[in-house]
């Protein structure tokens, strides 16, 4: 438990403290006992915790109408249309490799940051981009991952793609800050080499688990990390990253790099090494980035090559969670021999595969 964390008496630092479930799956409520004294109110007793509404609860009717037109219009716009794709893709299997949708996102940030880059000093370095999955089940349950089936593109599966507000910014970086940027990306693994375990580890969120597009990275995931769950270095000598090439290249410490990122990574956020002063930021959203790419043709390729994956030579079991839907898919990852391991209490489909 943190620091300042009491989960009995429901405080952060003594104070009484609440989260909500997700989605509205549960109402967070703290109760007080209030006493009135010379000194005005104060508090007696205190409780927090969540309320769990049935799930097949019916909607208040009064509320239901109230909310009608807003939601009829609100479905009509993610319905509308922005693209096609030959093939549909998803992100099932992310945590064993970047896929379409990753690779889609950072064509589009790359796209933004060498228009921007153009007739600068910064022109001539080679541009790649820092791509985090935002859906990738967790706490958003086993509907949280993107499934763009063949055909139409809408403006839904974009949201699911990009639900956060963030501008395309970017920053330039060394070759050993690239790769410590790997590091600390690389966190998001937790096997263990004797046993069976799972691979990921569950409280490192999915949209620190940055992939950078335009190199490729080979990583062990057994070996030692080198940064905490929060980004502080924990183990100057330990990595996870064997090696890093960029179009064929071994990339070397000196080299220079022009990193396309979220603004939510380029202001601190997962405190990934090497963001400083030198950046470009602009103010378009990723989202708008990525349907301008879809408008002018993409996706254009089925199976992206992938900005990582993983050393050879062990071959050990690891457990992976994925949407219950993902069986029709296995044989994708055929080279991982994917294994049926039944659901978790949670509704994840569990695979044991072989990394």
């Amino acid at each position: 438990v943190a620091r300042g964390v009491d989960p009995r008496q429901g405080t952060l630092h003594g104070v009484p403290t609440v989260m909500p479930g997700y989605a509205a799956e549960a109402l967070g409520v703290i109760d007080l006992d209030l006493a009135w004294s010379q000194h005005g109110w104060q508090v007696t007793r205190h409780a927090s915790g969540l309320r769990h509404h049935p799930p097949t609860i019916a909607p208040h009717p009064e509320l239901a109408e109230l909310t009608a037109p807003a939601i009829t219009a609100t479905r009509a716009a993610l319905d509308v249309g922005v693209g096609r794709t030959p093939t549909g893709f998803h992100n099932y299997f992310e945590m064993l490799g970047t896929g379409t949708s990753t690779a889609l996102i950072g064509a589009a940030m790359c796209a933004v940051i060498t228009k921007r880059a153009a007739g600068t000093p910064l022109s001539d370095l080679p541009v790649i981009a820092s791509v985090s999955p935002m859906a990738l089940g967790g706490r958003g349950g086993t509907s949280n991952y993107v499934d763009v089936p063949q055909g139409v593109i809408t403006e839904r599966h974009l949201s699911m793609m990009c639900p956060y507000p963030n501008a395309v910014w970017a920053a330039v970086l060394t070759g050993a800050q690239v790769r410590a940027w790997a590091e600390r990306a690389a966190v998001f693994f937790s096997p263990i080499p004797t046993g069976l375990s799972a691979l990921v580890n569950p409280n490192a969120p999915s949209f620190n688990f940055d992939a950078l597009y335009g190199l490729n990275t080979v990583v062990d995931p057994f070996a030692p990390v080198a940064y905490a769950v929060d980004g502080r270095p924990i183990a100057e000598t330990a990595t996870r990253i064997i090696a890093q090439s960029y179009q064929g290249k071994p990339i070397d410490a000196s080299d220079r790099f022009l990193v396309a990122m979220t603004s939510y990574r380029g202001a601190g956020g997962g405190a990934f090494p090497g963001v400083g002063c030198e950046t470009i930021r602009t103010e378009v959203e990723v989202k708008d980035a990525l349907r301008q790419l879809i408008r002018n043709g993409g996706p254009n390729e089925a199976s992206p090559e992938p900005a990582w994956h993983f050393s050879t030579g062990h071959k050990a079991p690891v457990l992976i969670e994925t949407s219950p839907r993902a069986t029709q898919h296995l044989d994708e990852i055929a080279k991982f021999n994917p294994i049926v391991a039944g659901k978790n209490s949670a509704g994840f489909l569990q695979l044991e595969v072989s990394i």
